[in-house]
């Protein structure tokens, strides 16, 4: 096989498992194709390739699910240790100042993705559970608005170009604002209930994630979560840096190896 179309096998199966792991699982062989936007045949040969390696499980009629391998390969990734060193006391700290609920995103192509969280004990509503991983469309929510808001105007119109439906002229002018105030409030935008204030995570000119407060609508209002813009921007400039740095295209900053290394023999 040339090498092009191993690539492309390759980035499909890498796709594949995102997708799958954005689902309810398990996950119908045609509800994946359907989603993957894929033929049913391509997407049962990458399932069944996954599956001989240990990167997905098949439960019979009830279809696909990730398996070990993939969890563990997800447990390596992140969030590194040094990466939950450096920002979880930030959103501890920012969480009980506010009483608010703090998250660290961070982007993902044309999506956010939450990577950590501190959520006080009295915000622990069921109806709208965190979950680390989940993954949203830049445009949607204050997170996401945050980050695209800060990208260069090529950045933007590749994003809203992919896009489905509207012309994006109500959201170009809200980004302005955005960019203009240095922050971004949602109401309601992913999760029913709860209104948002996000900061973008810059370091000079790369934009690497945000970060957010975000409460029930009966506790805080708009007023209150403007009243909060320049505690959140002081807490992101803390990790903004170091994040740029262990994240962005130009970081040289060293990961710690997670495997246990052998002691080494003695010596003959």
């Amino acid at each position: 096989m040339a090498t092009a179309q191993v690539d492309t096998v390759l980035v499909r199966s890498l796709v594949l498992l995102e997708t799958l792991a954005g689902m309810e699982q398990p996950v119908t062989l045609p509800a994946l194709a359907e989603r993957l936007d894929a033929p049913v045949s391509r997407t049962y040969r990458m399932l069944r390739a996954l599956q001989h390696e240990g990167f997905v499980d098949h439960v019979g009629r009830q279809g696909y699910r990730l398996g070990a391998r993939a969890l563990g390969l997800g447990a390596l990734l992140g969030p590194w240790p040094e990466l939950r060193a450096l920002a979880r006391p930030v959103l501890v700290r920012l969480a009980g100042r506010t009483s608010l609920s703090a998250r660290l995103h961070v982007r993902s192509g044309h999506d956010r993705v939450l990577l950590l969280a501190a959520v006080p004990p009295h915000d622990q509503d069921p109806s709208w559970r965190t979950r680390i991983g989940e993954r949203s469309p830049l445009p949607r929510g204050c997170s996401g608005r945050a980050i695209l808001a800060h990208l260069s105007a090529a950045e933007v119109a590749v994003v809203l170009r992919a896009r489905p439906g509207g012309d994006g002229r109500a959201l170009r002018s809200e980004l302005r604002r955005i960019r203009g105030d240095g922050f971004a409030l949602s109401h309601a935008d992913n999760h029913a209930g709860r209104r948002g204030i996000s900061v973008p995570l810059r370091s000079g000119s790369a934009v690497t994630g945000a970060l957010s407060l975000s409460g029930a609508q009966d506790a805080v209002d708009d007023d209150g979560l403007r009243a909060l813009a320049g505690t959140v921007l002081a807490a992101a400039e803390e990790i903004a840096g170091p994040l740029s740095a262990m994240l962005g295209p130009e970081g040289a900053r060293r990961r710690h190896a997670l495997d246990v290394v052998p002691p080494e023999r003695p010596g003959p």
